[in-house]
C-alpha cells in the first residue's frame, strides 16, 4: 500500500530516510522466533478412484497412531493449506505448494486421522452449486443429474458417496450447510472463531467459518471437537476455549429436556411447499417424541440478511484480494506460496469462470466507486439483524429452518431457472451473526433430500449437537 496524496499531509518524515526504514526493518526481521516444524512429514500425492469429480488432489499422509480419530477417513476442501499437496482453490489461476498444514489439518494429524485428499470446490468458494470448479463440476451422488451443493461440493460428494467419514469444508454463506441440505447429510457450522482460521485461503474474513460434513451428528462433532480451540497464530479465536478442551462429544446421546423449538416463520415461507412442509411436520415429530415445545419465530429483516452477507463476502474478498491475501492484524498465514499466488492472481489473470470474475469485478468497483462507506452501512443492517436473532433465543432454545429453500436443482438451473439466492438465503443469515448451526436431513420429496436447519445461541455448540442427534435419533432418515 502506499500514500497516493502524502503532500496533503505535508512532510512527515522528520529526515527518515529509506536506510532509516530498511534497517528498522532488518531489526524486525531478526527478532527470535520458534521453529515451526510440522511434527508429520509433507502429505505425498497419489492416485484413487472418484466417480464424483469430487477430488483434486488425491494424497498419502501420515498421522499419528493414536488418537479419537483413528481410522476415521477425512477429506480436506482445495482452499486449506497441506504441506506438500498442492492447493488450487477451486481456480485455473492459483496452483500453490504450501509447505506447512493448516492448523486445522495439524489437529487432524495428530488426533490420528487418515488425511485422504483435497476435494474438489467452486472456484475461490464464490458459489453454492459445485459447477464453478476449473477441476470440472461435481456430481451428486445421491440426486444424480442434480447439483451437490457448494462451494465445498467434492467435500460433500465423497461423504454421500461413501468415499471418506468425513470432509472439512468452509463455510461463508452456507457453503457447508448448502451442500449437507443437497447431499442428504449432516453439515456443521460451528460459533464463529471456535475453529481457527491459520491456513485457510480467506473469503469474507468477518463471515468465513471452517466446518465439516459427516454422515451422521457424531462424527461431525467429533472433528468438530478435534478441530475447535484457540490458536496463537489466529487472534481473533482469543475467547475460544483452549486447544484439546472444546467438549462436544461427553454429553452427545443425553437428550435436552424442557426445550423449545422455535420455528423462524420466514424462513419456512421462502420455502417450496414440499420443502416446507416436510420442515414442519419433522419438527412436530420430534417435538411430540421428546415433549418438546414448538413456538412460531419472527426474524422480519430476513429478506435482506441474504444482501447484507452478499455485499459484504464482495468488498471483504476485493479488500483481500488488494492486500495479496494476507489480512493485517489477523495473525499468520501459513506459509509465503498463497500471497504470492495472489498477487498474481491480481496482477497477471483472474480465474477463467464469468461468474467468479463477474462477483471480483463487482466487489472492486463497489468499494471504488462508493467507498467504506457502504460496507460500514452493511455493517449497520448486520448488526440490526444481529439483534433480532439474539431477540429470538430470549423466548426459545433453538431455531429451526428448512436449510435450503429447496432441493438440489438441476445442473445449470442456477442462475436460471433458480435464482442463486434462493440456494443461500436461509443459511447466510447465520453467517452474518455466527451462531452454530447443524443442518440434518429430517426426509425427502420427490426423492431428493430436504435439510432441516438447527441453530443455537453462541458458544452452545455442544447443545447444538445435542438436539442435532436428538432429530437425527427420532427422524432416522435414510
Amino acid at each position: 500500500m502506499t500514500w497516493e496524496h502524502a503532500d496533503d499531509f505535508g512532510d512527515p518524515s522528520n529526515g527518515l530516510t529509506d536506510a532509516d526504514v530498511d534497517a528498522y526493518a532488518t531489526d524486525v526481521r531478526e527478532l527470535p522466533t520458534d521453529d515451526r516444524d510440522s511434527p508429520f512429514p509433507p502429505a505425498v500425492p497419489t492416485d484413487r478412484n472418484d466417480p464424483y469429480n469430487a477430488y483434486v488432489t488425491p494424497f498419502v499422509a501420515e498421522s499419528a497412531d493414536r488418537g479419537p480419530l483413528r481410522d476415521v477417513r477425512i477429506a480436506i476442501k482445495d482452499n486449506l493449506a497441506i504441506g506438500g499437496v498442492r492447493m488450487t482453490a477451486g481456480t485455473d489461476a492459483i496452483a500453490v505448494r504450501p509447505d506447512e498444514d493448516a492448523r486445522v489439518v495439524e489437529r487432524l494429524r495428530r488426533a490420528g486421522g487418515t488425511l485422504t485428499e483435497t476435494t474438489n470446490m467452486d472456484a475461490l468458494a464464490l458459489g453454492t452449486t459445485g459447477e464453478s470448479s476449473a477441476h470440472g463440476r461435481t456430481k451428486n451422488p445421491v440426486v444424480p443429474g442434480h447439483v451437490p451443493g457448494g462451494s465445498s461440493s467434492g467435500s460433500a460428494a465423497a461423504v454421500a458417496g461413501g468415499l471418506i467419514d468425513a470432509a472439512i469444508g468452509t463455510d461463508t454463506g452456507g457453503s457447508v450447510r448448502i451442500p449437507a441440505s443437497f447431499c442428504g447429510l449432516v453439515g456443521f457450522k460451528p460459533t464463529r472463531r471456535l475453529v481457527p482460521r491459520s491456513g485457510v485461503a480467506p473469503l469474507a474474513p468477518s463471515l468465513d467459518h471452517v466446518g465439516v460434513l459427516a454422515s451422521d451428528v457424531e462424527t461431525a462433532a467429533a472433528v468438530v471437537e478435534t478441530i475447535g480451540g484457540g490458536d496463537r497464530a489466529n487472534p481473533a479465536t482469543i475467547r475460544a476455549p483452549a486447544p484439546g478442551a472444546v467438549d462436544l462429544t461427553s454429553t452427545m446421546t443425553i437428550p435436552p429436556t424442557d426445550c423449545t423449538i422455535g420455528i423462524a416463520e420466514e424462513f419456512v415461507d421462502a420455502a417450496t411447499t414440499a420443502v416446507g412442509s416436510t420442515v414442519r411436520r419433522a419438527v412436530s415429530t420430534v417435538a411430540t417424541a421428546r415433549d418438546y415445545s414448538v413456538e412460531s419465530v419472527s426474524i422480519p429483516d430476513y429478506d435482506g440478511a441474504w444482501l447484507v452477507n452478499d455485499a459484504q463476502t464482495l468488498m471483504e474478498f476485493a479488500d483481500v484480494l488488494s492486500l495479496d491475501g494476507r489480512l493485517v492484524g489477523a495473525g499468520a498465514w501459513s506459509g509465503d506460496p498463497w500471497p504470492d499466488a495472489v498477487r498474481g492472481l491480481r496482477e497477471h489473470g483472474l480465474p477463467s469462470n464469468d461468474h467468479v470474475r463477474g462477483s471480483i469485478d463487482l466487489g472492486r468497483r463497489l468499494l471504488d466507486r462508493h467507498g467504506r462507506s457502504l460496507y460500514t452501512r452493511a455493517w449497520a443492517a448486520r448488526h440490526r439483524f444481529y439483534g433480532q436473532v439474539d431477540s429470538a433465543f430470549e423466548s426459545v432454545d433453538v431455531l429451526a429452518t428448512p436449510t435450503t429453500p429447496l432441493v438440489a436443482p438441476a445442473f445449470g438451473a442456477v442462475p436460471g431457472t433458480v435464482d442463486v439466492r434462493e440456494t443461500l438465503r436461509n443459511t447466510a443469515p447465520f453467517n452474518n451473526t455466527g451462531q452454530p448451526s447443524i443442518s440434518v436431513p429430517c426426509g425427502r420429496t420427490r426423492g431428493a433430500p430436504v435439510g432441516l436447519q438447527l441453530t443455537t445461541p453462541h458458544g452452545t455448540d455442544a447443545f447444538a449437537a445435542r438436539v442435532a442427534r436428538v432429530f437425527e435419533a427420532v427422524l432416522d432418515v435414510e
